[in-house]
């Protein structure tokens, strides 16, 4: 089966309004603080461990009834030093929590790495991925 590697672009980092705690379970309790550095648009982003996508991708991961993850809320907000595409404005971004193995649509690999199955990536493609990074992944 083949499936795709996605590493997004990093827009922002950790900010400090989330009750996050690596020694409990689950570490993360309530939405995720994104402090964005800079927004072009992009529809799928990252802060490690975490991943983003646009209301508008969820939406339409929904829609196409892809496996593997559900949506939570974000809290975001831009940094002092940030800025943001007039074109595009102030993100609105639901994070990834993924709920499914790697028979899912899309999954974490390792813990860290974002995969998708090759009907995933055409729903991905038609959103701006940025720089994002796709590499192919044979598994058998």
């Amino acid at each position: 089966m083949t499936l795709f590697q996605i590493e997004p672009d990093v827009v922002g980092e950790w900010g400090d309004q989330m009750d996050y705690d690596a020694h409990r379970t689950p570490q993360l309790v309530g939405p995720f603080h994104y402090v964005i550095d800079s927004w072009a648009g992009e529809d799928l982003v990252t802060t490690h461990p975490y991943f983003f996508v646009t209301s508008k991708l969820a939406d339409e991961i929904r829609t196409a009834g892809l496996s593997g993850v559900e949506f939570a809320p974000a809290r975001v907000s831009i940094s002092e030093q940030g800025s943001l595409s007039p074109e595009w404005g102030e993100p609105d971004l639901l994070q990834l929590v993924f709920v499914g193995d790697a028979n899912s649509d899309i999954y974490l690999h390792d813990r860290v790495d974002l995969r998708v199955s090759a009907r995933a990536m055409e729903v991905f493609n038609r959103f701006n991925l940025g720089d994002a990074d796709v590499d192919v992944v044979d598994e058998t």
